[in-house]
């Protein structure tokens, strides 16, 4: 090698660990800052510096995001200009944007009114809302309500600053995330298994009745199928291509995912399962993206490091959520031994056939069993009939195709769905499935194309289109079974929620338009309480609300000075308005009845005149 060889070589080595310093450099930047921002927000609900920490952990993020950021080829051919779009692709974009036009007219129009239940987990959810805009709950790091971590409800907090406190804004950045999630099954789904396996999906996942009901629900639980979706299609591009940015994007949003619901803690299980696979089927390539996944491992422990450090303070609040549900909590419920082993005692099973029963459930929550606690009054299924045949068809083609990285992503992202529903109480809970809705969808969009390619074969078409156009003729059909059920049978009647639910929703929509500084009397004890329901409180924040725990005996001599004073009434304490109106005559009353008839609530409004 000559002088000048020598040279180039030289300097290549140095700017080469020149650049590994400055990685170095920048990426321990970033955990500093990360650190920093958790120092800077503090325990508490209100942070002590509140603006600071949010720009620390923005910061942060930028500097890890440039620590790990790809270096153009120093080998670089001539700089392509960038193609203009064919007809193809405009069309492809026109069919995106149509798709998610439908999934979000789907989920936003009407959406304070349907499901008509305001449940009181919501309303709480929006009390914490309204913290963050008065500057009550400024911590970022820490927890809300509920030990849900508080940077989600800032989401719904813009919408309510900018309408109020309504049921309809604060449902509406559920809307929003439910409809980028179909959007990005059909991206994911297409890019893995061709067009007509993502288009499919998509409209599946647009119509379903169970996704759209939980994107119009003012609650996190939505965000959980989203994150899944993006994280899965972000690493199916990465792995494929090797690009770094896909991994890095799918390290942001591992990141960001643990700021909100519970389910998206097996995000991380998840895809360290996925890796371990790549040892039995793509091991070469596994080390060769080696770089690649510890960026994403790095970003994503930068974004959810202030956040991390608390819970590392508090283990309490980190686990809160997980042992409120889990059936393997120790004195289940109090009396020796968790759920599994209590079951067992008292039906003569041994635990292990408990947990296999439990799983079964699980599974069958999905496709057959209806489901339970949360959405229990729909009295179905995460999939109804037609789209849960079609479903089993693509399960079956998930299975067989394991070797593909994208079928086995999907398929552990459906096994821990199951997994962590049967460990948790009302097996099978409604709450459980948002995550693995869209591995239904996925498979039922592989189904179609499965039955599609079938009928063309058993029919003998010169096309295989025909055959795909049938099976998606079917899918139509299940969509629209989708729709009717959810808005024409479940809505109207079912979505009403439980009694409690009820009144508090009624006395709720009455109370919104009274003026500021209205009085409420909330005779609801002791089967419910004004303080217990966060309904009225939300929607009504300048109504004063006082529980009369104590039955009237004698009419009250309270003062009403308000601009309105109401008194709400259950019908097991329905008697004692006749004490009130002895005492205040010239009122007005309102009954209101359940779509049975029968008594629900009872108003009795004063106005001061």
């Amino acid at each position: 090698m000559n002088g000048r060889g020598i040279a180039v070589s030289l300097a290549g080595k140095l700017n080469a660990d020149a650049l590994r310093f400055a990685r170095i450099v920048l990426g321990a930047a970033a955990v500093g800052l990360g650190t920093l921002a958790h120092e800077l927000a503090g325990p508490g609900e209100v942070a002590k510096h509140p603006a600071a920490s949010l720009l620390a952990w923005g910061a942060s993020i930028a500097l890890a995001l440039i620590a790990v950021a790809p270096l153009a080829s120093p080998i670089a051919g001539p700089r392509r200009e960038p193609s203009s779009f064919t007809r193809t692709q405009w069309i492809e974009w026109a069919g995106v944007a149509a798709l998610f036009a439908l999934a979000f007219a789907l989920r936003a129009v009407q959406n304070d009114a349907i499901p008509i239940a305001w449940h009181g987990d919501e309303g709480s959810a929006g009390l914490a809302a309204i913290r963050i805009v008065h500057g009550e709950l400024t911590n970022m790091f820490g927890v809300g309500w509920y030990s849900f971590p508080a940077l989600f409800f800032a989401i719904p907090a813009a919408p309510i600053s900018l309408f109020g406190p309504s049921y309809g804004a604060l449902r509406l950045p559920a809307a929003f995330a439910g409809a980028f999630t179909v959007v990005g099954v059909y991206g994911w789904m297409r890019s893995a298994f061709g067009w007509r396996v993502g288009l499919t999906a998509g409209l599946m996942l647009a119509c379903s009745h169970y996704a759209i009901h939980w994107s119009r629900i003012g609650l996190n639980n939505i965000w959980d199928g989203m994150f899944v979706v993006f994280v899965g299609g972000l690493l199916w591009r990465g792995w494929r291509t090797g690009e770094r940015w896909a991994y890095v994007g799918a390290g942001l949003l591992v990141g960001l995912s643990q700021y909100f619901y519970v389910g998206s803690r097996m995000l991380p299980i998840v895809i360290a399962c996925w890796l371990l696979s790549m040892l039995a089927f793509e091991r070469d390539r596994l080390a060769r993206q080696a770089a690649n996944l510890a960026a994403m491992a790095f970003v994503a422990l930068v974004v959810f490091l202030p956040s991390g450090l608390y819970f590392r303070a508090h283990p309490d609040q980190f686990q809160a959520p997980v042992e409120r549900v889990s059936l393997l909590r120790p004195n289940w419920p109090e009396r020796g031994g968790n759920w599994f082993q209590y079951t067992a005692r008292t039906t003569g099973r041994s635990v292990p056939e408990v947990m296999v029963g439990n799983l079964r459930d699980a599974a069958l929550g999905l496709v057959w069993l209806p489901l339970r606690a949360w959405y229990a009054e729909a009295g179905r299924p995460v999939l109804l009939l037609a789209p849960a045949v079609l479903a089993l068809f693509g399960l079956g083609w998930l299975i067989v195709d394991f070797r593909n990285p994208a079928a086995r992503y999907l398929l552990l992202v459906l096994a821990t769905t199951i997994g962590a529903t049967a460990l948790s109480e009302s097996t099978p809970a409604g709450q459980r499935y948002v995550a693995g809705v869209t591995v239904a969808a996925a498979c039922v969009g592989l189904g179609t194309a499965l039955l599609g390619r079938l009928l063309a074969d058993l029919l003998r078409f010169s096309n295989s289109r025909y055959g795909y156009l049938l099976a998606a003729g079917a899918l139509i059909a299940g969509c629209l079974a989708d729709l009717n059920f959810y808005f024409r049978e479940f809505a109207p009647v079912a979505s009403r929620g439980d009694p409690n639910t009820q009144i508090a929703t009624e006395v709720a929509r009455r109370i919104a338009p009274y003026p500021a500084g209205a009085q409420l009397y909330f005779f609801g004890a002791p089967r419910m309480t004004y303080q217990g329901f966060s309904t009225m409180k939300f929607v009504a924040p300048h109504v004063a609300g006082t529980d009369v725990l104590e039955p009237l005996a004698a009419p009250p001599d309270w003062t009403l000075d308000r601009p309105v004073t109401a008194f709400a009434f259950i019908p097991e304490r329905a008697a004692e308005l006749e004490f009130v109106k002895q005492r205040y005559p010239n009122g007005r009353e309102a009954r209101i009845e359940t779509p049975k008839g029968e008594p629900l609530v009872l108003i009795y409004e004063v106005v001061l005149r």
